[in-house]
């Protein structure tokens, strides 16, 4: 899942150099998987390790991706989110 976010990490941010700092706006992964690829990142990891699927959500400014770890229930302690380049274990939404 970190290798995940990371990837989204990068390519988020290369998004962002060409978009005068803007962000893919969009409420899910698989949404904005046409502006991320195969430009920005080969393919848009949408899953999790667990085979969750990640919460994505920007408004053009911020964004955040969010897995909801292994218990697959998004809002408790084992959440991973990765929210304008930082990622944060333990995150909840």
């Amino acid at each position: 899942t970190l290798n995940h976010l990371e990837q989204l990490r990068t390519a988020l941010a290369r998004y962002a150099i060409d978009h005068d700092g803007l962000f893919p706006e969009g409420s899910s992964l698989g949404g904005i998987s046409g502006e991320l690829a195969p430009v920005y990142t080969p393919i848009v990891p949408a899953e999790d390790a667990w085979g969750h699927i990640m919460t994505y959500a920007s408004d053009g400014r911020t964004y955040s991706v969010v897995s909801a770890g292994p218990d697959g229930t998004s809002g408790t302690g084992d959440d991973i989110a990765l929210r304008d380049g930082v990622i944060a274990a333990g995150a909840t939404q």
